[in-house]
């Protein structure tokens, strides 16, 4: 009979290799399958597959309310796709994806990091839930009732932490336009 994730876990936390290895090769291609459905293009989905199976060996959960960890992995993921949408979001709105490679001159490269370092504090500063809804809105351009669906929140709740995240983004970034 196969052991449960929660028995394997235990095994890992005690330093078993074989239940390292029998841990990833059965959840690696789920972890990367599920990134995908979520939305992360191939190549993030590979990297976020290879980084939850490498969080949960290296540090396997003591709370695991399951036998199995796949809601845990679920929890991750989504966390991980919403924080690459998130850089991809601050380098939409700065117009800037990398500082280094532009075609300006030294002056606009340097007000363009200015930029971009506000955004992405004035995000950083957002409440965990006005923070959720700005990847799925801009990012993936879903509804307040598909957000909703989504997070398992009332679609109100979720178009009031829009509405606030902005009010909070317009106040903190009101230098950087006119």
């Amino acid at each position: 009979m196969a052991q449960t994730d929660a028995e394997l876990l235990a095994l890992i936390r005690e330093g078993d290799q074989d239940a390292q290895v029998a841990f990833a090769q059965r959840h690696v291609i789920w972890t990367r399958v599920y990134a995908n459905r979520r939305g992360a293009s191939d190549p993030l989905a590979r990297d976020i597959s290879q980084d939850v199976v490498v969080q949960m060996i290296s540090r396997p959960p003591l709370d695991l309310q399951d036998t199995s960890a796949r809601g845990y992995m679920r929890r991750i993921i989504r966390r991980m796709i919403a924080w690459a949408d998130m850089q991809s979001l601050v380098a939409e709105l700065t117009g800037l994806t990398n500082v280094e490679a532009s075609q300006t001159g030294p002056l606009t490269a340097a007000e363009r990091q200015e930029q971009l370092s506000a955004v992405w504090r004035a995000i950083c500063e957002l409440s965990t839930a006005e923070r959720a809804v700005f990847p799925l809105r801009y990012g993936q351009g879903l509804t307040f009732a598909e957000i909703a669906k989504i997070t398992d929140r009332p679609e109100k709740t979720v178009w009031v932490s829009h509405h606030r995240a902005l009010k909070k983004m317009r106040r903190k970034l009101s230098r950087f336009f006119v």
